[in-house]
């Protein structure tokens, strides 16, 4: 029956690290870092047009793109500014053309070497309210970038992971 879909529907979780929503007290992260290539990146940046906040799009590399994967990376940066994120940060060998990407959109974008170099900045960077989206491909273990809700509960915060109902009431 359609209540039984809807039910279904409303009562969906996500395996593992994909498309994960944590609310702090502080911001919302949306964990997606289980893999990526440019299709599931853009579609990543689309979610946090759903969320108020300043959007902070943490990318990494995407892996096994061919010939094209520098310009394939530079495209994801400048999607990520036309579609609201209005800081991209990245990490990686290939991600540095997600930076140039999203700075030739208008954007701003900075590009760190390794995640630990960007980790040590996040508390600086980030501001209450922001949403942050992180997302890379699973070898660059981006998982150590997104594991919010173990820092947040040290520092006192509140965490709650965000239902899938509690998603659809967000987007409308």
């Amino acid at each position: 029956s359609d209540d039984e879909i809807r039910n279904g529907l409303l009562s969906y979780e996500t395996v593992g690290r994909r498309a994960n929503v944590v609310r702090t007290d502080k911001l919302i992260l949306i964990d997606d870092c289980y893999n990526a290539n440019p299709g599931s990146v853009k579609s990543a940046l689309d979610s946090m047009e759903h969320f108020d906040g300043r959007r902070v799009a943490i990318l990494g590399d995407m892996f096994e793109l061919g010939d094209n994967e520098n310009a394939l990376h530079e495209e994801v940066g400048a999607y990520a500014v036309e579609h609201g994120a209005e800081l991209v940060l990245t990490v990686g060998g290939l991600s540095v053309h997600t930076a140039e990407g999203a700075r030739k959109a208008g954007g701003n974008a900075e590009h760190y070497d390794t995640k630990e170099e960007l980790i040590r900045q996040l508390d600086q960077i980030l501001r209450e309210g922001d949403i942050v989206l992180v997302k890379a491909s699973h070898t660059m273990e981006f998982e150590k970038i997104s594991e919010a809700e173990n820092y947040a509960r040290s520092q006192g915060q509140s965490v709650a992971f965000i239902t899938w109902a509690e998603r659809q009431e967000i987007v409308g």
